[in-house]
Parts: C-alpha cells; sequence; structure tokens
C-alpha cells in the first residue's frame, strides 16, 4: 500500500518479480492492486534462466475505472 496514496505519482505499468514469496504476502498484495487500485494482470512469465523457475515476473497495467463498471456482480444493474 505504500505504493499507492495522494503523493505518490500514479504508476501505469507495474513489473514485479516474487522469489519463493509466502502467499500470506503475496495474494493481499494481488488483491490490493486488482480490486482497489485497478490493475489487471497482463503477463506472467517464469524466470527460468536465473531462478531456475523459483522466480515469477507479473507485468501490471493500470485500467481506467470505466473499465471495470458492471463487472464486479455487486455492480451490474438489471432491468425488469
Amino acid at each position: 500500500k505504500d505504493w499507492f496514496g495522494p503523493t505518490i505519482p500514479s504508476l501505469t505499468q507495474i513489473l514485479v518479480e516474487l522469489h519463493d514469496s509466502p502467499h500470506t504476502a503475496v495474494i493481499p498484495f494481488f488483491e490490493e492492486l486488482q480490486n482497489n487500485q485497478g490493475y489487471v494482470t497482463f503477463h506472467k512469465e517464469p524466470n527460468i534462466q536465473f531462478a531456475k523457475g523459483d522466480a515469477i515476473e507479473y507485468a501490471f497495467l493500470k485500467l481506467d475505472k470505466g473499465f471495470f463498471k458492471g463487472k464486479n456482480s455487486e455492480e451490474v444493474e438489471t432491468t425488469e
């Protein structure tokens, strides 16, 4: 959450490489990016050359809030 705040410039792309990271840290971080900050994962690649497959790169792209409108089941409007 330190990456996001009123004094931090908006990041349009983020590349993260994980090295044997615990799920208890990774999942909340990814959920924050995707559910609260408007990022989507657009690339995932194992680092097999130097980390012997123990590291994975994730690339995130920030999308406009309008892209997500109606995507969340709580926001879908029904017409009867």
